[in-house]
């Protein structure tokens, strides 16, 4: 399904930018491989530059790293019995999701895949709520939930159950915990929080990241889940880093593994656009030779709050 989605928006997005920018359609495809080069040497950096402001770079990620990000999150949720527990008790109700510098909401992507296959009866609303620093994700975001959309209509509506999403998309930077201040309920109702492949593109701001990830645990309610996926670096440093972070901020653990697989979507979902990007998606989460797992998964939660002893 995600390679399908991801040619969907290629399909729609880069004619129509075409037209709009007076190029050829060859030109576009021709500047996005540009972006995809230039991007792929910056995630390189701990303290990666990239131009997401830019559309044509937006489309160069979504090509590269929606199909791979979205596999992640489905398989942590499958990994997961708790996360499953939390999706299924929302059953014909509401479930409440919101990706913290989710970019173009490739979460719902993984969650979408994860309802269709595993549940029987589905939640009667979708609110996912995407925060991020660049205000032009916005756009890719609403071209991925309508195809989300799309996709429930056609599974659930011969089954009949309706399944609505609310998308919403909050321009902020996500590791400035000052941006969290004046929010006053948005966090409370909220049942999974997800930070995927955020901390690995803010390295050099594990301290402000700290501080925010606390400022949203404190703004959210009881019992909220969180789930953090990312780089799995060779020395495990990283990972430590993170894991610390998660106790530092009073999270209880859930789950902690790694995921070291690959994506079982067939590029040729994608028809030419490898050849005309001259680029492969990102399908692998395992090393090249010695095949040792290239992701780490940690699922924590706000512990409960304890009713007055009678």
């Amino acid at each position: 399904m995600y390679f399908t989605v991801v040619k969907n928006v290629l399909d729609h997005c880069i004619p129509l930018y075409a037209s709009l920018s007076g190029l050829t359609v060859e030109d576009v495809y021709r500047l996005i491989e540009k972006h995809i080069k230039k991007t792929r040497n910056e995630h390189r950096s701990p303290d990666p530059s990239i131009d997401y402001e830019n559309p044509l770079c937006r489309l160069g990620y979504l090509y590269v790293h929606v199909g791979a990000n979205a596999t992640l999150f489905e398989r942590t949720l499958l990994q997961t019995p708790h996360l499953a527990r939390v999706i299924e008790n929302a059953a014909r109700g509401v479930l409440t999701v919101c990706a913290v510098g989710g970019g173009p909401g490739t979460e719902l992507l993984g969650l979408t895949e994860f309802i269709t296959k595993k549940l029987d009866i589905p939640p009667r609303r979708l609110r996912f709520t995407v925060l991020d620093r660049v205000a032009q994700w916005g756009e890719s975001w609403s071209v991925l939930a309508d195809q989300c959309r799309s996709i429930f209509d056609a599974h659930f509506h011969d089954l009949g159950f309706s399944l609505s999403i609310e998308s919403n998309f909050q321009p902020m930077d996500v590791t400035d915990p000052s941006s969290y201040a004046n929010y006053g309920w948005l966090f409370k109702s909220t049942d999974i929080f997800v930070f995927n492949y955020l901390v690995s593109e803010n390295k050099v701001r594990m301290d402000a990241f700290r501080n925010a990830l606390a400022a949203i645990v404190d703004a959210s309610r009881s019992g909220a889940t969180f789930v953090f996926i990312d780089r799995l670096e060779a020395d495990g440093a990283f990972s430590a880093s993170i894991k610390q972070t998660i106790q530092d901020v009073r999270l209880c653990f859930v789950n902690d593994f790694t995921l070291g697989e690959s994506m079982d979507d067939s590029e040729s979902d994608l028809g030419d656009y490898p050849k005309h990007l001259k680029a492969r998606p990102r399908r692998w989460f395992r090393t090249k030779c010695n095949l040792n797992p290239t992701v780490f998964v940690v699922v924590a939660q706000k512990a409960l709050e304890q009713g007055p002893v009678s």
